[in-house]
């Protein structure tokens, strides 16, 4: 029977690579790649030609489980305003500042009935007046950097969000979907 050898890399929140080899059989190792493949998947997968909103959707999510970082706008760990920049970068090639307040002035205010994707959804926390700011995806549900979990998903109607939400922007005008 054949063995083969499999290394796994991993970088820890030291920024350290560490390096763990293990052995399996063919067999073995075989079953174990291909359950990967069936494992449940919660991206968006688009069916249509990638327009704007495809690319914020696709770029954003490309981000989950990114670890949070106070100051970061990289793979290696982000702040909420630096998945901002991250996302409208990688997917549409615009520069934006890496400051929620900065943000919030940008665009054109739009009501929380009228979301699109791609829109930025600001959030206030204690007396500061703008604390947070993610990206509004479909379906009530927007993308963020959560200082607890990274980069996650979450919906905007749960009462945590809707209690903190203050106002949400169109910093594109005119894009089509």
């Amino acid at each position: 029977m054949q063995t083969v050898f499999l290394i796994v890399s991993d970088i820890n929140a030291n920024m350290k690579i560490k390096h763990k080899i293990y052995k399996y059989s063919l067999p073995v190792l075989t079953l174990l790649l291909s359950s990967c493949s069936v494992m449940p998947d919660n991206t968006y997968h688009p069916t249509r030609n990638t327009g704007f909103a495809d690319k914020i959707i696709i770029s954003a999510e490309s981000y989950l489980g990114v670890p949070y970082r106070f100051g970061g706008k990289s793979r290696f760990g982000m702040d909420c305003s630096g998945l901002v920049v991250a996302v409208y970068k990688s997917a549409l090639d615009i520069n934006l500042p890496h400051k929620a307040s900065m943000l919030f002035k940008m665009g054109r205010k739009v009501s929380a009935a009228n979301l699109k994707t791609g829109d930025l959804v600001f959030f206030k926390s204690g007396s500061k007046t703008i604390s947070h700011v993610g990206i509004y995806l479909t379906n009530h549900t927007f993308i963020h950097a959560s200082s607890s979990k990274g980069v996650i998903k979450s919906n905007i109607d749960i009462p945590y969000y809707k209690k903190r939400f203050i106002a949400a922007r169109r910093i594109i005008k005119d894009y089509r979907y």
